[in-house]
């Protein structure tokens, strides 16, 4: 986890934590790409390489960039399940 000045005074502060997802086939990575590629907004960067897909979640606060994370990995579990059709 980053945490950069935002402004160059340090008196705002973002946060920026790498999540990397890998896959056991590539198929998989791009049903699971595709379908969190809508959370693909301000907070949260993806991109898919193979049977990986590298994240990027960023927040002004931990506490907010937790939630981010955890909304986010929810819709990963959901999306990973509608795959294996759980």
């Amino acid at each position: 986890m980053d945490v950069l000045s935002e402004t160059g005074k340090g008196d705002i502060y973002r946060l920026t934590v790498s999540i990397t997802l890998e896959y056991e086939t590539e198929d998989m990575a791009v049903s699971v790409f595709e379908s969190i590629s809508v959370d693909n907004y301000e907070y949260v960067k993806c991109s898919k390489d193979g049977k990986i897909i590298k994240c990027k979640v960023t927040g002004k606060s931990l506490g907010s960039t937790l939630r981010t994370i955890d909304d986010f990995l929810a819709c990963v579990i959901t999306a990973e399940n509608v795959y294996l059709n759980i």
